[in-house]
């Protein structure tokens, strides 16, 4: 009986695990798992939304782990706020480091370009309201009136800008009617339109729209949305924003698609100062041209790098102003004093593709820089070097609008290879960026 026991163990146990890697086998080859379509979004706010952030501390809670440096990049207070981010799994802090005003509604954008570690973008955009200490509870609202029956069962995409044409926030609206909650006061530009051809602007030949500027000072406002098709307003010339001696910018009251000229010139007057001698001197002064270094236009703001310019009046003039429904404006002028305090902050770099530490798939790719001002192709320079032999792979630029500058290799890549790009800018007023690094590896696949 000893000697079957003995005898019998070992080869049941063989038997055993014979079955069960035969089991194992038969399941064929082991999969990745399951595709992730799955978009992120925000599931929660620490505090919640409507809530004080007099701590200055924000925690956004996503679906599913986001990719930090996109979050970086894809994220912006309404008004704008200093502040730092790190992300840990599902959970984006944010430490603001600008003083708060009272009464005052703080707007977090989140854009449809944040990705989680998938690289999956966000479905949408959100927008998400704070306070400090109290919230402003005023609103716009009021009815729908539509130029066709048929337009009544679709969506209409409002979006409110500041008095700056600076987009605060948007939203979705159904028939009956809408309402724009929890404004604090100042003055709005609001836009409605149905996006029919799903661009994401409106089209004045086939959709209805509708704009009106808002002063907000009170409880509540009520205003009808007449959602038409005809637009023949043309676009005006609203203001000139100046940020220092030499850098301002125009704004428009909507969009432009052209801007056949413009110019800046000093106002023809009379300095009067003292002399030494302590008698009035009188100085007049010509009407001198103001030399533009640079120009951008996006949307409805033209940004402007010029000569200095002192403290006196001068006039921006421009012609040909066109707007996308091309109704034009013949020319348009608005005043405006210089002021003598120059541009003094370090230059910033507000988005790099590639991001640090990714992989790049093409051996031949684009390299983009932005940054927070306006700077001329001289003073911006880029160089790439492989990182394990140090070799030099000149660069070229390939366009630049002013704020992104875009570079191109002058030869292929290796594939598999980590390669470190390096860049750093200087602006016209000598503010230096700090020389950045970023590091990535191509992984190109072959077919």
């Amino acid at each position: 009986m000893m000697f079957l026991k003995r005898f019998l163990s070992p080869n049941i146990l063989g038997v055993i695990l014979s079955l069960l890697l035969v089991a194992c086998g038969s399941q064929g080859e082991i999969s990745g798992g399951p595709l992730d379509e799955l978009k992120p979004s925000v599931v929660g706010t620490e505090p919640s939304e409507f809530r004080s952030i007099k701590g200055k501390l924000l925690k956004v809670v996503f679906n599913k782990p986001i990719n930090e440096a996109s979050a970086k990049d894809h994220i912006r207070f309404y008004p704008k706020l200093k502040y730092s981010t790190y992300a840990t799994d599902k959970t984006l802090t944010i430490a603001i480091k600008s003083d708060l005003l009272m009464g005052k509604n703080y707007y977090l954008i989140i854009e449809k370009g944040l990705k989680c570690y998938h690289s999956i973008p966000m479905e949408r955009s959100e927008s998400l309201i704070f306070c400090n200490d109290y919230l402003a509870t005023n609103e716009i609202s009021g009815e729908f009136i539509f130029e066709k029956e048929e337009d009544k069962r679709d969506t209409v995409l409002i979006e409110v800008y500041d008095e700056d044409t600076i987009l605060i926030f948007e939203q979705e609206a159904l028939s009956p009617g809408y309402q724009l909650k929890y404004l604090s006061q100042g003055s709005y530009q609001v836009k409605a339109f149905i996006d029919k051809n799903n661009n994401g602007k409106a089209d004045a030949k086939s959709e209805p729209f509708w704009e009106k500027d808002f002063l907000v000072n009170k409880k509540y406002l009520v205003e009808p949305m007449l959602m038409g098709y005809t637009d023949t307003i043309a676009p005006k010339l609203k203001s000139v924003k100046v940020a220092s001696d030499r850098r301002l910018t125009a704004v428009f009251d909507e969009d432009l698609t052209k801007l056949a000229k413009f110019a800046i010139t000093a106002v023809a007057d009379t300095l009067v100062s003292v002399s030494e001698a302590g008698d009035t001197v009188r100085t007049a002064r010509g009407e001198d041209k103001v030399e533009i270094m640079a120009s951008h236009l996006q949307e409805g703001r033209l940004s402007l790098l010029t000569s200095v310019m002192e403290e006196r009046e001068y006039a921006f003039a421009c012609k040909g102003l066109s707007d996308w429904k091309q109704n034009q404006t013949k020319g348009d002028t608005v005043y405006f004093h210089g002021v003598k305090e120059s541009l003094a902050t370090e230059v910033q770099l507000t988005k790099s593709d590639p991001a640090k530490n990714s992989g790049v798939t093409s051996l031949l790719p684009t390299f983009a820089f932005a940054f927070d001002r306006l700077l001329l192709p001289t003073q911006v320079k880029a160089a790439l070097v492989g990182k394990e032999d140090g070799q030099k792979i000149a660069l070229s630029l390939k366009s630049n609008n002013g704020f992104e500058f875009v570079y191109f290799p002058q030869k292929e890549l290796e594939n598999f290879t980590s390669y470190l790009l390096r860049v750093s800018a200087t602006d016209t007023e000598g503010n230096a960026m700090k020389d950045r690094e970023i590091e990535f590896i191509t992984t190109e696949q072959k077919e």
